[in-house]
């Protein structure tokens, strides 16, 4: 597989690969801060860190993979799809959080350094970085359906697997929350996690899909303005989140 950069492609790789990489750590040392570096641990529950942690790292091994080769991607597939995995797993990230988490956190939070990076900022840096770079990913439609899912479902082996050990939510995340809206059940205050992870499932194919499929048609699109719109569309839904939060 032989594919170069152009050179504003790259140019602008480089930058937001860089921004991805200090974004997702800069925010989960501000979330170590917020809790005075006290049971400092218990954040590294969180799919929110661990997504960060996941795209920050890998957008730092192709940093280094891309400067080293100027641009000439030469790289195994199974690297392109960690990138995907984890960009979609990034996408969860801020949808989640924005449609489901936001209204129930305090606007104090919203505002926060940590929410800001880790919530906001990483996501979109992610998602500009792999729309103008990431030329290389296994085009195998069975792949792309069952990559994103791949994360997500170990996360909710590992988050349920730690409930039973702790006996308590590991991270308050109440669609993970079987003991109180069970598994299969329609309860007045909720449904089950099986129904919650079946829509989360299907919500990361159709993710999966879009990313590839908005990816695609995006070679035609001038690479400046493809950064602008996308940061104009994700802060915009963030905005109307947090305004809708506040109502």
């Amino acid at each position: 597989m032989s594919n170069y950069l152009n050179e504003k492609e790259y140019k602008f790789g480089i930058f937001f690969k860089t921004l991805t990489f200090l974004s997702a750590f800069t925010g989960v040392f501000f979330q170590l801060y917020a809790r005075n570096f006290v049971n400092g641990a218990t954040i590294f529950r969180a799919f929110t860190t661990q997504s960060n942690i996941w795209i920050g790292s890998l957008c730092l091994v192709f940093l280094i993979l891309d400067i080293k080769n100027k641009g000439l991607r030469e790289y195994p597939v199974w690297l392109y799809n960690l990138k995907f995995m984890f960009t979609t797993s990034i996408i969860l990230t801020y949808i989640v959080f924005a449609v489901l988490l936001t209204p129930l956190m305090s606007f104090s939070y919203l505002v926060s350094p940590s929410n800001i990076f880790l919530h906001v900022l990483t996501p979109i840096f992610a998602v500009i970085d792999y729309l103008v770079c990431d030329k290389g990913i296994n085009k195998d439609k069975k792949y792309t359906y069952i990559l994103p899912l791949i994360m997500p479902l170990l996360y909710a082996v590992f988050f349920i697997s730690l409930y039973e050990i702790l006996d308590e939510l590991p991270v308050e995340y109440f669609f993970l929350d079987y003991r109180t809206y069970g598994w299969f059940d329609f309860r007045n205050n909720g449904i089950g996690v099986v129904y919650w992870t079946v829509i989360q499932c299907s919500f990361l194919v159709i993710i999966g899909r879009f990313l590839l499929n908005l990816k695609n048609k995006t070679k035609t699109i001038n690479t400046k303005m493809l950064v602008l719109v996308t940061l104009l569309i994700m802060l915009g839904i963030t905005a109307s989140t947090v305004l809708v939060s506040l109502l």
